[in-house]
């Protein structure tokens, strides 16, 4: 473990499974010293990396992911990424939200296609008729 100063040491993996509730706390965010606005929440029995940052005068903390299930390389390597974002001006969570509405909106559009397929197939069958009204003609494929 490579201490930074007496009471900050450099997360790894090992270190980050060991933290433990501070006595008498119920949620407790341990910061990375290397990395400003990552840390690990603890609460619950559980424990998750968060970024913690501002937009305009917001100030919002979102979990990464459990620390049993995500190495802490690659949640430093997200939060580096919403940072950069952020740094951007890009609001990461407008960015969610609207990838999300799109998602449901194409399933929505899908659902109705699929819901009548006997409809549909009928008004195939009318268009196909009304262009056909004097039957097969030589050189032109019937559809069916």
């Amino acid at each position: 473990m490579l201490k930074i100063s007496d009471d900050r040491i450099r997360f790894t993996d090992a270190h980050v499974r060991k933290l433990a509730m501070p006595a008498g706390k119920t949620d407790h965010v341990a910061w990375d010293p290397d990395l400003p606005g990552f840390g690990v929440r603890l609460r619950g029995g559980k424990a998750v990396y968060v970024v913690q940052y501002r937009i305009g005068l917001d100030q919002r903390r979102k979990s990464l992911g459990d620390v049993r299930k995500l190495a802490v390389e690659d949640a430093r390597g997200i939060a580096r990424k919403r940072f950069a974002q952020i740094e951007l001006g890009i609001d990461p969570d407008a960015e969610e939200a609207k990838r999300r509405a799109d998602q449901e909106a194409d399933g929505r559009t899908f659902e109705r296609l699929g819901k009548h397929p006997a409809q549909k197939q009928s008004q195939w069958a009318d268009l196909l008729q009304s262009l056909s009204v004097s039957g097969p003609q030589p050189g032109r494929a019937v559809l069916q």
